[in-house]
């Protein structure tokens, strides 16, 4: 049963608003938890490029005025087991959004996702019947191997002074 159109229009009014429609997580299949994981992990990574480009941007007027305290302070900041932990889930992150969106342009691209059929209850997608939910539970077990690679560069090659 959907919602009671609004006055005028032929779509139903939104009763969630804009972030309840898509963070509704209860009774989500598979391909609803990737596209959850897929937006979250868009905001996190966008938010930390931003930091990133407020962080870097102190090194500017370090090398404008020749002095070497400014990147002293930034690296010894930035070579910590914390911040290390933060880009170990960054990366983790920009790795399953990167590999996510391979498999959404594929499904976009009608690779995979099989024929139309017509919707009878109960209702599962065509594309959780085919290749596609297969691609998602093998870019997820890429995102852990290249997540775990990650934590060894970061966490067992770096030596913390």
């Amino acid at each position: 049963m959907s919602a009671p159109a609004s006055s005028g229009s032929k779509f139903p009014r939104n009763m969630r608003g804009v972030l309840g429609g898509w963070a509704r997580v209860s009774h989500a299949n598979f391909e609803r938890w990737l596209y959850l994981m897929h937006r979250l992990t868009g905001l996190v990574v966008g938010l930390y490029l931003i930091a990133h480009l407020a962080e870097t941007s102190d090194i500017v007027p370090a090398y404008l005025s020749g002095d070497e305290n400014i990147w002293n302070n930034l690296m010894q900041s930035l070579y910590t087991p914390e911040a290390h932990a933060g880009l170990l889930i960054i990366a983790a992150f920009a790795v399953y959004h990167g590999l996510n969106g391979v498999r959404l342009f594929l499904a976009a691209s009608g690779v995979g996702v099989g024929r139309p059929i017509r919707p009878e209850w109960p209702y599962a997608p065509v594309s959780l019947r085919s290749f596609q939910r297969s691609l998602g539970w093998l870019f997820i077990a890429v995102t852990l191997i290249l997540t775990a690679y990650a934590f060894y560069e970061l966490f067992v090659v770096t030596h913390f002074v």
